[in-house]
């Protein structure tokens, strides 16, 4: 049995690939260690891999993801706004710009509760796996009615003899 290192930011389709130059190295890799195919990797662990294995008769598998397929899709949350769904989808608010690209959503938009969102490969994979693996739909937007629930409050509120008493 042979040693391999994770490297930070690795995954078995990583190391399958790089190490063994072949795709079906998933399944042994995974068998031999005890994972699942999609689980995160820790860097530095060490996988057992059979080196007498020969992936050489093997057919190459195509591994190009297709382009008319997006990475995922979900429907929207109530309660949620665009900012959440860059969190959720792409794990970073920097993933904002390629949903509103591929939703044709303004920056400003409501987005109603119930519509399919399109996204494509996510920027921070270890903050959508955390929230998918959790099932979390982070919320933070407020509808109209809990808008008009909230009483404005402050000085520039308040009047003089009425809200604002002067003693």
């Amino acid at each position: 049995m042979a040693e391999r290192v994770v490297k930070p930011g690795e995954n078995l389709f990583d190391v399958a690939v790089l190490e063994y130059g072949h795709i079906q190295a998933i399944y042994d890799l995974a068998v031999a260690n005890g994972i699942g195919f999609t689980d995160t990797l820790e860097a530095g662990v060490e996988l057992q891999a059979d080196d007498t294995r020969k992936y050489s008769d093997y057919e190459p598998a195509d591994v190009t993801p297709p382009l008319s397929k997006p990475y995922k899709e979900t429907f929207v949350a109530s309660g949620q706004n665009i900012f959440d769904l860059a969190i959720q989808l792409y794990g970073n608010i920097e993933g904002i710009k390629n949903l509103v690209k591929e939703n044709g959503i303004g920056l400003t938009d409501d987005v109603e509760p119930g519509v399919l969102v399109k996204s494509d490969k996510e920027i921070d994979r270890l903050v959508v796996d955390y929230l998918n693996g959790r099932n979390i739909k982070p919320a933070t937007g407020m509808s109209a009615e809990e808008a008009n629930i909230i009483t404005p409050e402050g000085i520039g509120y308040w009047a003089v003899g009425i809200d604002f008493v002067v003693s």
